[in-house]
């Protein structure tokens, strides 16, 4: 099934769902309109869900969050997380981008303060056809604990949470400071009866649910859960689903299905995983 097709279908058992959107508008995807909308409709409780979903994370507690730039003093265009000293774990997709600067454990979009700021030096895509990526900076990062990688099944129903710094394409800004959604992972037959059996078993798909907008974050923002309170890198955000219409889920790649590709850096490095 096409991404536009998937698009359409999820848009159109919402619409059937709560009648939101007019079904005679179920096939147009038309940005200009749908900011129109947005913007006439600030008052309306489903638009304030919508574009006020993410709530801000706790300053300096998520500080392997990592942003990727184009510049040093840009914003951030990728998220990522710190897996090992020097390498970042985000989305292959991201390397489009022409990323040239990373900084870990900034609060901020734009520019690298309260974080540690490096530059590129290679970018890896899985050669396994995952959409996972490496990135490899030019130093340690010393002043930050790397995330702890889970190589574990993510059981359904789990609660996660993604952050990041937030786009929606449809106009609305990003976020100036780090955000953070909970989501809840599907399980089989959700995404079968809403998807069809066409996703593969790497993907993960989580959120949907009233005010969670997970899709409308960085692409290669860490989706985390936590064990006795400690966070575990279970997946990266991959894009979503028609992220312009309210509850939409996100789309994330399983952490476990790179093991191949991902565990080899955590040896040269002797980093503790989750197993």
């Amino acid at each position: 099934m096409a991404a536009f097709e998937v698009c359409v279908r999820w848009r159109g058992l919402q619409a059937i769902e709560d009648s939101w959107e007019p079904a005679a508008n179920l096939l147009e995807d038309i940005p200009t309109e749908f900011k129109r909308y947005v913007r006439s409709n600030k008052a309306d409780p489903q638009v304030k869900a919508m574009t006020a979903a993410l709530g801000k994370a706790q300053v300096g507690k998520h500080r392997y969050v990592a942003g990727l730039k184009k510049s040093p003093d840009g914003e951030t265009v990728c998220g990522g997380s710190l897996i090992a000293p020097n390498v970042v774990l985000t989305a292959a997709s991201c390397f489009n981008e022409g990323l040239t600067s990373v900084v870990v454990g900034t609060h901020s979009l734009t520019g690298f303060a309260d974080g540690e700021l490096a530059t590129v030096t290679r970018q890896i895509e899985d050669p396994n056809g995952t959409d996972v990526g490496i990135v490899i900076l030019d130093r340690n990062i010393t002043s930050i604990q790397p995330v702890t990688v889970s190589f574990k099944f993510t059981d359904w129903y789990t609660l996660t949470w993604v952050r990041g710094w937030g786009y929606v394409k449809s106009g609305v800004p990003k976020s100036s400071e780090l955000n953070e959604v909970s989501v809840k992972v599907w399980n089989k037959i959700k995404r079968w009866t809403w998807l069809g059996d066409t996703v593969p078993d790497n993907i993960m798909v989580a959120g949907g649910g009233e005010g969670d907008h997970g899709c409308l974050l960085d692409l290669g923002a860490p989706l985390i859960s936590e064990e006795n309170a400690f966070p575990l890198l279970v997946g990266v955000l991959r894009g979503g689903l028609c992220c312009r219409q309210r509850n939409s889920p996100g789309v994330y790649e399983r952490i476990a299905a790179a093991r191949a590709f991902i565990e080899p850096y955590l040896l040269k490095y002797d980093v503790l995983y989750y197993d």
